[in-house]
């Protein structure tokens, strides 16, 4: 049988000089209103909203389409990672009436709310190839990853992504600030850069994920 693996549109925001948070790991805003607007938009056109736990401790994000930036009838699943299940239920992304997906790897996690369900890898890690398998199976089409940097390095590196988009601000973080990316050498191919609000926007699409499930 074959495997349908979501697409995979990891998208973020950082600094000139590649960083996404700030020294001490607190974020930093670095979309502009322009940017935002587009972000929201690829939220309202995704099955699901990927983040790791930590970015749900650091951000306390919503995940969901805001009609500041753009009008939706909808809103996407919220999936995280979270393998030790450290998140408790009072988070903003558990507010609210959609279903939030839950990977871990605890054993023996029973699904006991009709808005939460749990995928468990069952003690083995929680690998990009097992996590866009199991949401395959669910049936989720397409996904938008926004962070945090485990979560984008890890997707980066698995070659099973489609479209990369980074907005980057017109600001310095310095070296002490969080990069996006530490694992090594990566080329990016089929790549655009256009100016784009107060910064610039680099997108880049995946050739070799094709090849890579091909075999």
């Amino acid at each position: 049988m074959d495997l349908k693996y979501p697409h995979v549109h990891i998208n973020f925001a950082c600094s000139m000089d590649g960083k996404i948070a700030m020294p001490d790991g607190k974020p930093y805003k670095f979309s502009s209103f322009e940017d935002m607007v587009r972000v929201h938009k690829l939220r309202a056109e995704v099955d699901g909203i990927l983040v790791g736990k930590n970015t749900i401790k650091n951000d306390d994000p919503k995940l969901t389409v805001n009609p500041k930036y753009y009008n939706s009838d909808r809103n996407p699943r919220a999936i995280i990672l979270d393998s030790k299940l450290e998140l408790d239920r009072n988070y903003r992304v558990f507010q609210y009436n959609r279903e939030v997906i839950i990977f871990t790897t605890v054993s023996g996690i029973k699904n006991d709310s009709s808005n939460i369900k749990y995928v468990s890898s069952e003690g083995e890690p929680l690998t990009v190839n097992f996590i866009l398998q199991k949401l395959g199976e669910m049936g989720i089409e397409r996904i938008l990853v926004e962070g945090g940097k485990t979560v984008i390095s890890n997707f980066l590196k698995s070659n099973l992504w489609d479209v990369l988009t980074i907005y980057y601000s017109p600001i310095l973080i310095g070296e002490d600030g969080i990069n996006f990316y530490d694992e090594g050498l990566l080329k990016l191919e089929d790549i655009k850069v256009e100016k784009f609000s107060e910064g610039f926007l680099l997108t880049a699409v995946n050739i070799r994920k094709k090849e890579l499930l091909d075999h």
